[in-house]
């Protein structure tokens, strides 16, 4: 198998564990986690299937905003990870309220957020 192939399927995994940061905690995704990373990429959209259903996850940056849009599969849950944008607060902003996360590395996690058919809105400013 090569990258290189219409058939090899390694590229899809690789772009939906490491740019879009998919990933299950737990086997069929009962619970996972979302830590994007997406470089200099502005904005990026993705539609990934699971076990439980479908994740839908939007990102858009600019130098001192991030915005990540989510949507889970229902009765799952799991933990959100944004970029720091260089600020010291770990406070987020999920569905257009304040909330505290926790710092790690270079980002900013919050735990707990729950699969739904509304999507979740988090963002973070500089």
């Amino acid at each position: 198998m090569s990258w290189s192939h219409p058939w090899a399927s390694a590229p899809a995994t690789a772009i939906v564990r490491s740019l879009i940061g998919l990933m299950p905690v737990t086997p069929g995704f009962r619970t996972w986690k979302v830590k994007p990373q997406p470089g200099n990429l502005t904005h990026f959209s993705s539609r990934s299937p699971a076990l439980p259903g479908f994740f839908q996850i939007d990102v858009v940056q600019a130098p001192a905003s991030f915005a990540l849009t989510i949507g889970a599969p229902a009765n799952t849950h799991g933990t959100v990870c944004v970029p720091q944008l260089g600020s010291a607060s770990t406070t987020i902003i999920v569905d257009g309220k304040p909330a505290v996360g926790y710092a790690a590395s270079d980002y900013i996690c919050i735990d707990g957020v729950a699969g739904s058919q509304t999507p979740h809105v988090i963002t973070r400013s500089a």
